[in-house]
């Protein structure tokens, strides 16, 4: 059953567009924006150059430029859907390996643990090494899980320091009577080099 005008897309054919006229337009439809010319509708139907003619008036009395228009805006959504579709595959394909990775480390940590908790036993407080956990890997897997942790709560996965402006007080420059004076003084008081106190002696 065909539909009727009202319920047909813009690019499917029309009640009164003849065969020979939507062929020519699912050609110029079909065709690379960069190529989609009447000339070039033309010359894929085989026609002889004269034949645009007919193209231009079909292209007038059917609104080729408004169907071509809304043509185009139907594929990019069926583009953009089927890019939203890989993505979220993608996605949940990352997921899947990233807690596989985590099941995987969960259970070589697991496996360290109970090493470390053998020696401890083993040692009787004396110093010991764990094979596969050495100093280097300490403070590499630390900080892994403290940004797992902060993550996983919600927070930022690195810490950034709070910077803090210091203000440095200038002291205001001396004046030449300011600055004799004060030499004046530590002269007396005996604080420059080869300097003596005046201070009176006691009595």
């Amino acid at each position: 059953m065909e539909r009727d005008d009202k319920h047909r897309r813009p690019w499917d054919r029309r009640l009164n567009e003849s065969g020979v006229a939507f062929r020519a337009f699912h050609t110029y439809r079909d065709m690379p924006v960069e190529r989609r010319t009447h000339a070039e509708v033309v010359r894929l139907l085989e026609r002889k150059p004269s034949y645009v003619r007919m193209v231009q008036k079909w292209a007038s009395k059917h609104d080729w430029r408004d169907r071509v228009g809304d043509w185009d805006d139907h594929q990019d959504r069926l583009r953009q859907r089927a890019l939203s579709r890989t993505v979220i595959r993608m996605a949940e394909k990352h997921a899947e390996v990233a807690s596989e990775a985590i099941q995987l480390c969960s259970l070589k940590l697991k496996a360290t643990l109970r090493k470390v908790q053998t020696r401890i036993t083993q040692s009787n407080g004396e110093d010991f090494d764990v094979p596969g956990l050495s100093l280097g890997v300490v403070p590499n897997l630390l900080t892994a899980a403290a940004n797992l942790e902060r993550v996983s709560r919600g927070e930022p996965s690195t810490v950034q320091a709070l910077q803090v402006e210091e203000k440095i007080m200038i002291p205001k420059p001396l004046s030449t009577e300011e600055h004799a004076a004060m030499i004046a003084r530590l002269r007396r008081e005996g604080r420059l080099p080869g300097a003596t106190s005046q201070t009176s002696p006691e009595n």
